[in-house]
């Protein structure tokens, strides 16, 4: 993209396939680009203030250690508040601690293609607007609901069962099922209570 500056972007995972994952992925954009990889909490500070990087990539779980992510978060909100961070796991458990940590956004690692490009991007836009009182824009993460998920949300929130709610959009038990999946991994929700709650939050369901 000429005339244009890429957004740069620093990924810190413990796994190696996670990270050329992500590598996969950013090398197909024009307007995104990887200037780091970093394999150990403890150095991801150090790299920050080497690199000066757009955003930062991070895994939650380090070698078993729950605690590594989010507090690589915190030094690196303490040393470059401006950095943006996109925190990515695979246990959603994790994802509460992230974002008490400083985390910009926090998402589950089933992700789709789309939505972590615009994730990053709307990272990105909030970046050049910051200030210390900038709220976090973590619910960017949501992927949109389709229609039908949305069907399935209003059902969920009024606190029907997945074998009740099949019935009613006339869809097998195990389609709901997926759909709540879905959901819950749209909305960064830990478990259908969340999922109503975060849903109202974003205006997504009437109160």
């Amino acid at each position: 993209m000429t005339g244009e500056k890429r957004i740069t972007i620093l990924v810190a995972d413990d796994d190696l396939i996670a990270r050329e994952g992500l590598k996969r992925i950013i090398e197909t954009t024009e307007d995104l680009v990887i200037i780091g990889e970093e394999k150990t909490a403890h150095a991801i500070p150090r790299r920050i203030l080497e690199l000066s990087p757009d955003i930062l990539v991070i895994d939650l779980k380090w070698y078993g250690d729950d605690t590594a992510g989010t507090s690589a978060i915190r030094e690196v909100k303490r040393i470059s508040p401006e950095t943006r961070i996109l925190a990515v796991t695979g246990h959603p458990d994790l994802i509460e601690d992230a974002r008490r940590a400083g985390a910009d956004a926090a998402v589950t690692k089933n992700f789709t293609v789309d939505t972590l490009l615009s994730l990053l991007r709307d990272l990105h836009a909030t970046q050049n607007d910051f200030s210390p009182s900038t709220p976090p824009v973590a619910d960017a993460a949501s992927e949109k609901l389709t229609g039908r998920e949305l069907e399935v949300l209003e059902l969920v929130a009024k606190g029907y069962s997945d074998k009740q709610i099949g019935p009613m959009l006339g869809i097998a038990e195990n389609t709901v099922k997926n759909h709540v999946r879905q959901i819950l991994a749209k909305l960064n929700a830990q478990n259908r209570t969340h999922a109503a709650s975060r849903a109202r939050e974003q205006g997504l369901l009437d109160d």
